[in-house]
């Protein structure tokens, strides 16, 4: 029985100057260690950029990632989160959900549905009425992952949570009702994240580049490495997943 691989890598927070450091450190001497590390594995089926590609807005930002990306697996796709430029990505990464806000593709018996969270100018996310009515219109009756910048549940630390997806409760409701979505992944909180809750698996996955420390009231960095996270998309409906740390050469 053969799974699809998907591999997701997030909060990139790529700076326009490849060397400028962003708190405290490279993003992209960083981001070239998590790729090198997936570039040694198994060739993922599909690879996932879940928001935050840049920290500065714009197009080269963009390509020159894409660039990097291309060659590590046989699909690409990416979604934009609250430092991104939804339609400039849009035009760097196609599929991306920013038209209808949610976008649909296949990966062998399953379906991954993209989500557009982000909203103009702020820094938390929503998903609205109308991204929740193109989910609804989207799902299939078979195996389902979603994916969407912000999480969709408090993650612990009080300014995280302050900043997430506003109507998360709303989300979080919606992918209950329906059992054939069995798992949601994330970024935004730069840390690793593994809940339950009944049959759905919630995932957020650690940054490429600085991670948050977990478990904060306040703002706070951790000396945690990067990382990205390996989900197993199995014929028969099941999800396995885990997140691999990254050291990062002259840090």
């Amino acid at each position: 029985m053969h799974a699809q691989r998907l591999v997701q890598i997030t909060d990139c927070h790529l700076s326009a100057a490849p060397g400028k450091r962003v708190r405290g450190m490279d993003p992209w001497r960083s981001l070239d260690a998590v790729l090198a590390a997936i570039g040694r594995g198994p060739r993922p089926d599909l690879l996932l950029v879940s928001g935050d590609l840049t920290q500065d807005l714009g197009k080269p930002v963009l390509a020159r990632l894409r660039e990097r990306l291309v060659p590590l697996a046989d699909r690409v796709l990416a979604l934009p989160g609250n430092h991104d430029d939804p339609e400039a990505l849009a035009r760097v990464f196609p599929g991306s959900p920013v038209d209808t806000g949610a976008t649909s593709h296949s990966l062998g018996e399953w379906q991954l549905l993209l989500m557009d969270t982000s909203r103009p100018g702020r820094v938390e996310g929503e998903m609205g009425v109308q991204r929740l009515e193109a989910l609804e219109f989207l799902l299939h009756e078979g195996p389902a992952l979603c994916a969407g910048h912000h999480p969709p549940l408090a993650c612990g630390s009080a300014w995280l949570d302050a900043i997430g997806l506003e109507d998360g409760a709303t989300l979080l409701a919606w992918l209950k009702r329906h059992p054939q979505v069995r798992g949601m992944l994330f970024g935004h909180i730069h840390q690793a994240l593994d809940r339950r809750q009944g049959a759905l698996r919630l995932l957020g996955t650690p940054a490429t580049s600085f991670q948050f420390r977990p478990g904060r009231a306040r703002f706070a960095l951790d000396t945690r490495l990067p990382g990205y996270r390996t989900v197993k998309l199995w014929p028969n409906g099941r999800l396995t997943s885990r997140v691999s740390r990254v050291a990062v050469p002259g840090t």
